[in-house]
């Protein structure tokens, strides 16, 4: 399964947090993530399904960002992304 944070944050995430395609010029490409790194936390809390798409719910239409732990390679960084409309 995968989460379509598309009209929001600009990436299809799967049900394991790995990414798959990130549109250029989406705001989670602007924040620099791309395919095959994995989201391992979401606002400080273990990535699941219900925690990204309540934090894309939480945030969608305002400029909260949605602050991101992404492991690229074995090296997890901190990302932050704003959802839009």
């Amino acid at each position: 399964m995968l989460i379509d944070g598309g009209d929001s944050a600009g990436l299809l995430v799967s049900a394991t947090g790995t990414i798959g395609d990130v549109p250029v010029g989406s705001a989670a490409c602007k924040a620099g993530l791309g395919p095959r790194e994995k989201i391992i936390a979401v606002n400080g809390r273990g990535f699941s399904e219900a925690v990204l798409n309540g934090a894309l719910r939480t945030a969608r239409g305002t400029a909260q960002p949605i602050d991101l732990i992404v492991e690229n390679t074995d090296h997890p960084a901190p990302n932050s992304i704003i959802a839009t409309d």
